[in-house]
């Protein structure tokens, strides 16, 4: 019996280390130099290795600490990429996560599936990464190609697409797949693109995550998308809409989310690249902005549906909202919609918002 039992000891013991070790082959922990900016390139190349040589299923973990990186970061199916804690897992970036796709056509097929992001915070390189200040000369140059919109400027956190080809195509396959972005602080201290763009997408989440601060356009944005889910968010003070959905989305469930000042920046720089464009000042000036908290853009935009959200403009800045029975055109909106018109009593920043609720109602204005 003592044989038996020493035996089958032996096979627990060998049992147990077999499970250990096979959970966490799949999982490893990366090391990067905290509290360093000259270490951004070094914080880069180490995460990139780290993610490149990651298994099918393999979840990376950055630890608790504050960390610069240099450089996009392009991620890659099948991993999973978190901090080690939601609030004490920062990264401080001059470029994005990008989908190594970015640059090839959805109809080659090419894309990013079973992508996972959670819990971390991150946050523009205050140091590298110009501010985009309306009220700076420099917004003048808006449109010109010059610093004020180079790629220092006009990338996002997360940007999952591929290639525009520059028109809408109904048939645009949805290459990247089943991604979840969860748990996300994403502050971009008045600098960037948009926090989180999504293109050629489809069965997505966006769940319990911050965006704010936004410097040019979109807490959010989508583009030729399908059953997307965004859901428990806060989004405040971005340069464009809070929800910017461009064209040909589709299922998109937008449901409990907060959101608050949009169009801070962007009506402005607008303006500025009309003038840059060609237009003169005085048709420049009587251009309207018509985005929105919550925005379809299209054409075809089909079975949008909006519940339980939060609307809302800070008092000071004299928000008057008017009631209107207007529409957009070619655009397909739950029924329950109420359009309302909001007029920022600033030069050019006029907004549509789209609000939707279960049932109507009428948005709060702080």
């Amino acid at each position: 019996m003592k044989t038996i039992a020493k035996i089958w000891g032996a096979f627990m013991i060998l049992l147990f280390a077999t499970l250990f070790f096979s959970i966490n082959a799949n999982a490893s922990t990366v090391s990067l130099v905290p509290n360093n900016e000259s270490a951004a390139s070094q914080n880069k190349a180490t995460l990139q290795k780290a993610i490149n040589a990651a298994s099918t299923g393999e979840t990376i973990t950055i630890p608790k600490g504050t960390y610069y990186l240099s450089g996009e970061i392009m991620v890659k199916s099948n991993i999973t990429i978190q901090g080690e804690d939601m609030y004490a897992t920062k990264l401080y970036i001059d470029k994005g996560f990008v989908s190594p796709y970015i640059q090839i056509p959805a109809d080659t097929g090419l894309g990013v599936s079973n992508l996972t992001m959670k819990n971390m915070s991150m946050g523009m390189n205050p140091n590298t990464v110009p501010t985009i200040d309306i009220n700076a000369d420099a917004v003048q140059e808006y449109g010109k190609g010059t610093a004020l919109d180079t790629n220092k400027k006009n990338f996002s956190f997360i940007e999952i697409s591929n290639k525009y080809s520059g028109k809408y195509n109904p048939n645009t396959p949805r290459t990247n797949k089943n991604l979840t972005f969860s748990n996300l602080i994403l502050d971009g201290e008045l600098k960037g693109d948009s926090g989180i763009f999504l293109g050629d997408a489809e069965n997505v989440t966006v769940t319990n995550s911050t965006i704010k601060n936004i410097g040019a356009k979109n807490g959010i944005s989508l583009q030729t998308c399908s059953n997307i889910t965004i859901k428990n968010n806060t989004i405040t003070n971005v340069g464009r809409s809070s929800i910017f959905m461009y064209l040909g989305n589709k299922n998109i469930t937008i449901e409990n989310n907060n959101m608050k000042d949009w169009l801070q920046r962007f009506g402005v720089l607008h303006y500025f690249q009309l003038i840059n464009e060609g237009m003169t000042k005085e048709k420049a000036s009587q251009t309207t902005n018509n985005d929105s908290g919550i925005y379809s853009y299209g054409p075809a935009n089909e079975g949008i549906f909006i519940r339980t959200i939060s609307l809302a403009f800070q008092k000071e800045r004299k928000i008057r909202i008017m009631l209107s029975l207007q529409n957009m055109a070619s655009q397909t909106h739950n029924p329950l919609c109420t359009p309302l018109f909001v007029y920022q009593e600033r030069k050019i920043l006029r907004s549509l918002v789209m609000m939707c609720s279960l049932p109507p109602q009428t948005p709060t204005v702080f």
